[in-house]
């Protein structure tokens, strides 16, 4: 797996995980439904430790997936006639890229040669 491909798992995952939450939600604010009052507690909490605001995830998930499409692009040197220009591109958004993905460090698929060097910072 690399690093765009482990990336790609991970937002999949965000993806469905803040569909999930907002059908909670859809759930629980649905007038017709009639909810015991300590299930609705325990829902409204899970709603709250799973994702505040599916929205904002599921935007998150489609900007890194541009983010993420523009980097595979300039790895490949693809629609760029000037090496300098592409590389300058490769190395930033590969800089992006692999700090977006330290955030999942402890993953078993994370590979620590994807670790941002502390010399990018």
């Amino acid at each position: 797996m690399d690093l765009i491909e482990f990336v790609n798992a991970r937002l999949a995952g965000r993806a469905a995980w803040a569909a999930r939450a907002q059908i909670l939600r859809d759930m629980l604010d649905d007038p017709r439904r009639e909810i015991d009052p300590n299930v609705r507690n325990g829902a409204e909490y899970a709603w709250r430790e799973a994702v505040e605001e599916p929205a904002i995830t599921l935007r998150e998930v489609a900007t890194m997936r541009v983010i993420l499409g523009e980097y595979a692009k300039v790895a490949k040197n693809e629609g760029h006639d000037d090496v300098e220009y592409a590389d300058g591109w490769v190395a930033a958004l590969g800089l992006l890229v692999r700090n977006y993905a330290a955030i999942w460090t402890g993953h078993p698929d994370y590979d620590p040669a994807w670790a941002p060097d502390v010399a990018d910072h």
